[in-house]
């Protein structure tokens, strides 16, 4: 059975992209008047809470990633995220996406960034798959389709959004994510 892994969380699966991206040019420059020798976690973590606040899950994600399961795929997220699992776990919990998760990976705990395979493989052998029945969904073709694509991962390019033409390096290209659910390879 195929294994739908959708990578990189906030991007892939979230719009308000370029507004978070603003927001945190912004939060900088806040955090430049901080003394860093004096800044408290608590004042860390309260900038990136500012920054998650501007993000919100794409309209189609949560019901693909429960047709997903109801259609008895294995789901995993896979993000270059620079902080680990628990950080954004709140985030996904808020989003009501972990029932839908079978494993969750960010390269804040494995040190190792897509498209290091070290993800990927994580990814695969927490869900028991093996790279010819796993998908990959990602947003960058150079981390997400690129790093799929080494491992021999069937990749999904989802361009969310931006007027580009398909990818020549993934195996499809979709704008949103219930274009999934319609693919021959997980149909």
């Amino acid at each position: 059975m195929a294994v739908a892994t959708i990578s990189e969380t906030m991007p892939a699966l979230m719009e308000g992209r370029q507004a978070a991206q603003d927001h945190l040019w912004h939060l900088l420059d806040q955090w430049m008047e901080l003394d860093e020798s004096r800044a408290t976690w608590e004042e860390v973590e309260a900038l990136y809470r500012e920054i998650v606040d501007c993000w919100r899950a794409y309209p189609d994600a949560t019901e693909t990633l429960r047709a997903l399961k109801e259609r008895g795929f294995s789901v995993a997220i896979v993000s270059n995220g620079s902080h680990g699992v628990d950080f954004w776990r709140q985030d996904l919990e808020e989003f009501g996406w972990l029932a839908y998760l079978d494993a969750i990976f960010s390269s804040g705990d494995l040190i190792w960034r897509k498209p290091h395979p070290l993800l990927f493989e994580r990814a695969l052998e927490a869900l028991g798959v093996s790279p010819d029945e796993a998908l990959m969904v990602g947003d960058m073709v150079e981390m997400d389709v690129a790093g799929a694509k080494a491992l021999g991962i069937t990749a999904v390019w989802k361009r969310n959004g931006q007027p580009l033409p398909p990818s020549a390096d993934a195996d499809y290209t979709i704008d949103h994510l219930g274009e999934l659910l319609a693919l021959p390879a997980l149909s």
